[in-house]
């Protein structure tokens, strides 16, 4: 008989493997993992936690999901540039990985 410890998939397993896995057995994906892997969902949940938890969530930079927020965006750049701060800003694909986003 052999023992699986790790199974790794290219894509998430159902909930129904899932709740089969034995207590040693881990899974590279699991359902629901959307949420924190893509950055504009991520961004999303860790928003609504800071809202919820300030103290225990202040520990992400400033973050805006375009071009949805960028209201929100241009007017925290603008206030920086009146400060006289020389701001570098990163922007990033919602869902790319590997040096691709």
């Amino acid at each position: 008989m052999q023992l699986r410890y790790l199974i790794w998939s290219d894509n998430f397993l159902p909930l129904e493997r899932i709740m089969k896995l034995k207590p040693y057995q881990r899974a590279n994906h699991f359902p629901g993992m959307i949420e924190i892997c893509r950055k504009d969902l991520l961004t999303k949940n860790f928003s609504r936690m800071q809202k919820a938890e300030p103290d225990e969530y202040n520990f992400m930079p400033n973050t805006w999901i375009l071009p949805q927020e960028f209201g929100y965006f241009s007017n925290y750049a603008r206030k920086l540039y009146r400060q006289g701060c020389n701001a570098c800003f990163i922007q990033k694909p919602a869902n790319g990985a590997m040096g691709h986003g």
